[in-house]
């Protein structure tokens, strides 16, 4: 599931550069309000 998730990032022009432990954890942080959109937008605007 993670793979297809790159995968389909890449055809719009943008890769993920975070490894795969890295993201999976901010997405669980994001999930479960450990974080909140704004710290998650900017992790993922600095690893794309």
């Amino acid at each position: 599931m993670f793979g297809k998730g790159l995968q389909t990032r890449g055809m719009h022009g943008l890769e993920l550069n975070a490894g795969e432990a890295e993201a999976v954890a901010m997405m669980i942080a994001l999930a479960s309000s450990a974080i909140d959109e704004a710290t998650f937008a900017h992790w993922l605007r600095e690893n794309v």
